[in-house]
C-alpha cells in the first residue's frame, strides 16, 4: 500500500506548502496546486481501491452452495466484462464442453472469473486474444483462462497467488485479484494454477470438484 500512500503524503505535503506560500502573500494558486491535488486524489483512489479487494478477500465463503450452471456463469461473466474486452482490444475464443452441474457460490464464480479475466486484460494492455475453456473429468471440471500476453516470469509463479504481490503495480494492481480468486477456490474444495499458453501468454486453470446433492 505504499506507493498510493506515498502519492497522497507527497501531495499533501506540496499543497500544504502552497499554501503557506498563499498565506504570506504568493500569487494565487497554479499548476503545482493543481498537481497536488491530482497526486492526492490518485493516492486516495488507489488506497480504496486495496481496500474494497481487501474486504471482498476476508468476506467470501459465506453464501451457500447451490446447483450451479458453470458455461451459463462463464457467458455472463464475458457479458459483464464485454466493454472493457472491446476497449481494450482483446478478442474471445470461447470453447466450452458440455458440463455437468456443479455445486458452488455462483456469485462467487464471477468474481473468479472477473478476476481472471481483468488479469488477462493486463497483460495484454495493446490488445490480443482471451482463450476461456471449460470441459469435465471424471473426478472434476477444469476452467482456464489464457491470454497471448508476456506470460508469467519462472520466478513469480510460485507468489503471482500471494495476496499484494503484483507485477504491475505502475498500471494500478492491487495484487489481490488472483489471491481472492485462489481463496474461493480453495474454499470450494479446487485448486488453481498458472501455466505457459500455449504459444505464448499465460494460462491460469481452475479446477473444481464434482459433487453429488448429498456430498455438499
Amino acid at each position: 500500500m505504499g506507493n498510493p500512500l506515498n502519492f497522497a503524503c507527497g501531495g499533501c505535503d506540496e499543497l500544504a506548502a502552497r499554501l503557506a506560500a498563499l498565506d504570506r502573500g504568493a500569487p494565487g494558486p497554479g499548476p503545482s496546486v493543481r498537481a497536488a491535488h491530482q497526486l492526492i486524489a490518485s493516492g486516495l483512489a488507489r488506497i480504496k481501491s486495496i481496500l474494497d479487494n481487501l474486504r471482498r478477500y476476508l468476506s467470501v465463503g459465506d453464501a451457500q452452495l447451490v446447483a450451479t450452471d458453470l458455461a451459463e456463469e462463464i457467458d455472463q461473466a464475458l457479458e459483464l466484462a464485454a466493454e472493457r474486452l472491446r476497449s481494450a482490444g482483446v478478442r474471445v475464443d470461447k470453447q466450452i464442453a458440455r458440463l455437468p452441474v456443479l455445486w458452488t457460490r455462483p456469485g462467487e464464480n464471477h468474481q473468479v472469473l472477473l478476476n481472471m479475466i481483468g488479469n488477462a486484460i493486463e497483460a495484454m494492455p495493446g490488445g490480443g486474444a482471451l482463450r476461456v475453456t471449460a470441459h469435465a473429468h471424471d473426478r472434476t471440471v477444469e476452467l482456464a483462462v489464457s491470454d497471448t500476453g508476456p506470460g508469467v516470469a519462472d520466478e513469480d509463479r510460485d507468489r503471482i497467488f500471494e495476496p499484494f504481490f503484483t507485477t504491475r503495480r505502475d498500471a494500478g494492481g492491487t495484487g489481490l485479484g488472483l489471491a481472492v480468486a485462489r481463496e474461493i477456490v480453495m474454499r470450494h474444495g479446487g485448486t488453481i494454477r498458472v501455466e505457459a499458453a500455449d504459444g505464448a501468454g499465460a494460462r491460469f486453470a481452475v479446477s473444481l470438484p464434482r459433487r453429488e446433492a448429498g456430498e455438499r
